[in-house]
């Protein structure tokens, strides 16, 4: 059983404010239960997932995890053997250098016998359906195994509680898919308790129990399963007319409708796709993990220079030694797959106007934009002076994506920019960048998965 006892969780901002995720919460989880905990971005999901697992401890309150309470150092080891974890972004948990190696690691640590460790490690792959990739490098694998390694590196400890943390926040459809039904199927074979973050309502409804959070309080009247919160791509899209979509797997072009005339970019045979991209236009870059997207993102860029063909900014190939990369560099910016790529300053605030300072921006007009365009995209002003490490996935994001817009970028190049966010945050984001190419005649290159083609929730 998992207890959670008047429970809550705070931490200080660099300017010494107390920040508050979770408010007195108190609940209780049932062994063999699947239970999904949902909520918008920064409601405390994933500070309740790390107090469960003891990567973070209650500022009061008590936890009791099968009996053991949390807080004390003598029961950690006792809890971290029953306990498996599942983070959003698989390369944050997976350390070693092959798939075999990694799965036997926790059961290594926990000093099981070495024939135990092998028939752990044969079951592990066997029941996430990766037998095949035993040997593989895990660096040279796609997004959705890296999450199958994951998943089985965990379960392969034997442990009685599984804790998932947005587990298809990088995933593509399929993978997606896979991944939720191997959750479903470890549930019901192995009868151990599972746990499932997510903001995702159709993902959450795959349990026997929801937990809703809000504002760091469980409550029992949220609409956030209600309709509003659903969205389809071709919805989305709307929003950034025109457009056109390139598919990845085929090197088809879908064009939507006729832009502006004035030539922007244009990428020559660079991976076989070839387009151009006009003022105000944006470009959708679709496919499944592992295709290219990011890579041709890159690429357009300029951090990494094609085998064959070019990139070509206003007439330029943007890899020729006379080429103004400097300038080229201020006015295209890129948000990774990875948000924390983006991060680096000690604050929020300091994160979104480090770009606006580079551009010549003094002190105080770099602070208003910046916070202008937080509130834009509905980021909470309590936040403006925390770390960036302290927040959610999803707000991680949209400071990201805050610090590129806020500098007016005449390009914008977005890699699975709705990866972890909820709809409120698509929502301003989208409206946001709409509102850009009308106004400034911004255009866009958006990489995403097949998740958007499937029509489920950006």
């Amino acid at each position: 059983m998992i207890e959670f006892k008047n429970v809550s969780f705070s931490y200080l901002s660099t300017d010494n404010k107390k920040i508050d995720v979770l408010d007195n919460m108190n609940f209780k989880i049932e062994d063999g239960s699947f239970v999904a905990i949902a909520g918008e971005n920064g409601s405390g999901k994933s500070t309740a997932a790390k107090l469960m697992n003891v990567l973070l401890t209650p500022s009061s309150g008590s936890i009791f995890i099968d009996g053991l309470e949390t807080s004390k150092k003598e029961n950690l080891a006792k809890i971290r053997r029953i306990e498996g974890f599942v983070f959003q972004n698989p390369d944050t948990q997976l350390l070693n250098s092959f798939v075999e190696e990694e799965v036997a690691f926790m059961s290594e640590n926990l000093g099981f016998e070495a024939d135990k460790i092998e028939e752990n490690v044969i079951n592990a792959l066997k029941d996430c359906g990766i037998e095949e990739i035993r040997h593989s490098q895990i660096q040279t694998l796609p997004a959705g195994k890296k999450q199958l390694v994951a998943i089985a590196a965990a379960i392969a400890s034997q442990p009685k509680i599984m804790i998932f943390d947005e587990p298809t926040a990088f995933l593509d459809e399929t993978e997606r898919k896979t991944v939720l039904e191997l959750i479903k199927k470890i549930h019901s074979e192995k009868k151990i308790t599972v746990i499932l973050i997510t903001h995702h309502p159709d993902e959450a409804e795959l349990a026997d129990f929801i937990l809703q959070i809000e504002k760091g309080k469980i409550v029992f009247d949220s609409n956030y399963f209600s309709d509003e919160n659903k969205s389809s791509i071709s919805e989305f899209k709307e929003r950034f007319l025109p457009y056109k979509t390139i598919f990845m797997e085929n090197r088809k072009i879908q064009e939507n409708e006729n832009s502006q005339d004035e030539l922007c970019l244009k990428v020559q045979d660079v991976s076989g796709i070839s387009f151009e991209l006009k003022k105000g236009e944006t470009v959708f870059i679709e496919g499944n993990s592992g295709c290219g997207k990011s890579a041709l993102l890159k690429t357009i860029k300029g951090f990494l220079i094609p085998d064959r063909g070019e990139v070509v900014y206003k007439g330029k190939n943007i890899n020729s030694k006379k080429f103004d990369r400097r300038n080229y560099f201020l006015k295209t910016g890129i948000c990774f797959q990875v948000a924390e790529q983006n991060l680096f300053a000690e604050t929020v605030l300091d994160d979104v106007s480090y770009g606006l300072k580079n551009l010549g921006f003094d002190e105080n007009s770099a602070i208003k934009k910046s916070k202008e365009m937080l509130l834009r995209l509905n980021f909470p002003e309590k936040l403006f002076s925390v770390s960036p490490n302290c927040l959610s996935g999803g707000q991680k994001r949209v400071v990201a994506i805050a610090g590129i817009l806020v500098m007016e970028p005449e390009i914008l190049l977005l890699d699975e920019s709705d990866a972890g966010l909820d709809y409120k945050f698509v929502n301003a984001i989208t409206e946001t960048v709409s509102f850009m190419q009308k106004t400034n005649g911004m255009c866009c290159v958006i990489a995403t998965n097949s998740r958007q083609n499937k029509n489920q929730r950006l």
